[in-house]
């Protein structure tokens, strides 16, 4: 079993994508994010997760889209590059 050391603590290498102490911190450190997702400006000074990975935050401040794709906010859906 491969493992490593986080915060004095060991941690299962295979747990690595649900472990609670792999999130992500947004820009400001007030919003933490799954480590699979991306964090998205919602507001001012704000941001929020995005399910996707490496995702496009769309200029609406509400939409995001998986990556190599483009928001398209007049449809609301995300387009092949």
């Amino acid at each position: 079993m491969k493992t490593i050391t986080y915060n004095n603590s060991t941690i299962n290498i295979s747990d690595w994508k649900t472990d609670k102490y792999l999130d992500i911190f947004c820009p400001g450190r007030k919003q933490r994010c799954p480590s699979e997702n991306t964090c998205c400006l919602v507001g001012k000074d704000k941001y929020g997760c995005c399910r996707y990975e490496e995702a496009v935050c769309c200029a609406d401040l509400i939409h995001c889209c998986p990556l190599n794709t483009v928001c398209n906010t007049e449809t609301m859906e995300c387009t092949k590059k």
